[in-house]
């Protein structure tokens, strides 16, 4: 479906209208402003709680990674999704990579009440630690047509104190563990091929996590990109921007470019590297091509880091393709998903 479809639909129904930017608003309140958060936005000096070998430098994505899992609750709730699946609440504690401490995985699991053997499952990830409501209804889909889906809700230690310029490593290693934990608990419950659907920063994570993960073998970036070193510096994002003009007040750093160029010296895992060394994946993009927030550019070279696969574009800004997306693709996401995730 085009674009101009996307402009039909706003206009043909004075009631779409509306609807449509309730959520635009709600997304852009609840949504947007977080995505700075994970890419690097410090907490307030009295919300910090410094923690061990905070300024560790890392090698690997892969570094310190315990795969070990535990279920440590589960609550089944069957009024909560259609006649033909179950969710349940789940907790799982693993080790976190940065600290080696016990953390909680928060996640919901959207189960298929007749069992579907020849059929894999599908990790969400959500714009930001807490799934939207668009995630949820993708993952109720996703369970309606057989595909076992986890939602990832939140996880403990997703937001390091400080300005310093690992913050962004730490983060993106302790996502793709997270990611990878998922993936060792839904393996165990029910193993066969497992895709994964990733949304703005979801994106940049997934991306980083397909890269290494041969368990992953299909997946779905909604306006994700590359390199992190252009997105931090370039995204209109009022908590990027705050950062920025902290650490350049701190560094005595006189431009974007020297900025930039910082940034680019010290981020290790970037999606653009890691992607250009990856084996080949079954993936689709959706591009938003008036996005100022994982500016459009970034989503372009993520794409053509990933070899040029499959790829949806609109004239859209960052929460007009998110929603664009689920309003007109979501149907056929799940069906990408059922044709890659066959046993």
């Amino acid at each position: 479906m085009s674009p101009d479809r996307w402009s039909k639909f706003r206009s043909d129904s004075p009631m779409r209208h509306v609807f449509l930017w309730a959520i635009i608003t709600a997304m852009n309140l609840a949504v947007v402003p977080h995505v700075a958060l994970a890419l690097g936005k410090s907490r307030p000096a009295h919300e910090a709680q410094l923690e061990p070998n905070v300024s560790q430098s890392y090698s690997s994505l892969e570094e310190n990674y315990d795969a070990r899992v535990e279920l440590i609750s589960e609550t089944h709730h069957h009024s909560q999704c259609s006649s033909s699946c179950q969710v349940s609440q789940i907790k799982i504690k693993g080790i976190d990579p940065v600290n080696l401490q016990e953390r909680i995985i928060d996640l919901q699991i959207f189960s298929p009440i007749h069992e579907q053997d020849k059929l894999g499952s599908v990790i969400v990830v959500p714009p930001i630690y807490g799934n939207t409501v668009f995630d949820t209804w993708n993952a109720r889909r996703f369970c309606n047509a057989g595909l076992q889906t986890a939602v990832i809700q939140k996880w403990e230690f997703y937001s390091d104190p400080g300005i310093d310029w690992k913050v962004h490593d730490r983060g993106a290693l302790r996502a793709v563990t997270a990611i990878r934990h998922v993936l060792e608990y839904i393996l165990a419950i029910k193993p066969g091929p497992v895709g994964i659907l990733g949304t703005s920063l979801g994106a940049i994570s997934s991306s980083l996590a397909l890269s290494i993960e041969p368990r992953l073998t299909a997946g779905v970036l909604i306006v994700g990109g590359g390199p992190l070193h252009e997105i931090l510096t370039k995204s209109t994002i009022k908590d990027s921007q705050t950062l920025k003009a902290q650490r350049m007040k701190e560094y005595s750093i006189a431009s974007d470019e020297q900025y930039e160029q910082k940034l680019s010296e010290s981020i290790q895992f970037d999606t653009l590297q890691y992607a250009d060394q990856a084996t080949p994946k079954n993936l689709w993009m959706f591009i938003a091509t008036a996005d100022t927030t994982v500016p459009t550019s970034t989503q372009w070279q993520l794409w053509q880091a990933w070899k040029k696969p499959k790829l949806t574009q609109g004239r859209l800004d960052h929460t007009g393709m998110i929603i664009y997306s689920f309003a007109f693709w979501s149907h056929s996401i799940r069906n990408y998903f059922l044709e890659q995730l066959i046993r």
